[in-house]
């Protein structure tokens, strides 16, 4: 299944020309090496994964030997490979030397398994990388939103009940030392009416 978003897209040789709907491929997946690796031996059965890996690393060697000799390499089903060159052009042909050449590129043309494509793809048409981005972007504001509430509107913590003025705790009750860190508990006892006691000096 080949998924697919469409586009608003102007014609590039006639800049005057209106736009028209056109279809763009979207990768739905992206397979590492060890994962199509696995997919090829788990279909044949007979190699392993070790072995399907090691053809494919000996393969891209050994091709890129024979294409860097001048030579084109047909791979049957795969397709053929072969080398172009860029370069800068020069004055006359007198003046070009290997200096000017730029570039190494490989040409690669599809064997007969990657033709008539078309007629054995299946699509599904989806949005577009921008306008997905827009959606879950959309849905983020709207669930923060969601939990958002006005100050008049949020709930209210209950009010802890303070004792003030603890200067006026007496240092002493019955014989114990009361520190204004205690408890609050052991806070309302202080204050609560009670006796007090004074030391007398001896």
């Amino acid at each position: 299944m080949i998924d697919y978003s469409v586009f608003m897209m102007g014609n590039p040789m006639d800049v005057d020309a209106a736009q028209k709907a056109y279809a763009k491929a979207q990768v739905s997946e992206i397979m590492p090496f060890s994962q199509f690796v696995k997919h090829i031996a788990d279909h044949n059965g007979v190699f392993t994964r070790g072995t399907v890996k090691g053809v494919i690393a000996d393969m891209c060697e050994c091709l890129v030997e024979m294409l860097l000799e001048g030579k084109k390499v047909q791979l049957a089903e795969l397709g053929n490979f072969w080398i172009s060159i860029g370069s800068e052009g020069a004055e006359d042909l007198k003046k070009f030397t290997e200096s000017n050449i730029t570039a190494v590129n490989i040409v690669f043309t599809p064997g007969e398994d990657f033709q008539n494509l078309r007629s054995r793809a299946a699509f599904n048409p989806v949005a577009s990388r921008i306008a997905q981005a827009a959606t879950l972007k959309a849905e983020k504001g709207l669930k923060a939103q969601s939990t958002w509430m006005p100050p008049k509107e949020r709930p209210r913590l209950p009010r802890m009940k303070t004792i003030r003025h603890y200067d006026k705790i007496p240092h002493f009750l019955d014989g114990k030392c009361v520190r204004q860190d205690d408890a609050q508990e052991s806070i309302r006892k202080v204050c609560a009416p009670t006796k007090r006691f004074r030391i007398r000096n001896s």
